[in-house]
């Protein structure tokens, strides 16, 4: 599985639970521009984590919410994919 269709993935799966269209992958999922609620995220990384069959909580260890954009997760999913040592 590459970046892009983690990409795909995670819009997708955004949208399923939160009926909001991503179109800017770099802009954070917190802020004004999608409004989506750190309730509506744990739904989102959770059903992430059953899509990958990979645990996400590595992705908030060492990371603030700036990390929430569907560049970095799909970065920090694919790094946990394919070498478990994310690079954020």
């Amino acid at each position: 599985m590459d970046q892009e269709n983690l990409k795909n993935i995670i819009v997708q799966t955004i949208y399923e639970i939160t009926n909001v269209e991503v179109t800017d992958h770099h802009i954070n999922l917190l802020s004004n521009t999608y409004g989506i609620s750190p309730v509506d995220l744990l739904y989102i990384i959770d059903s992430l984590e059953a899509q990958v069959d990979t645990p996400l909580f590595g992705l908030f260890e060492k990371n603030d919410h700036g990390v929430v954009t569907v560049s970095n997760l799909s970065q920090h999913i694919y790094q946990l994919l394919h070498s478990k040592q994310p690079i954020l």
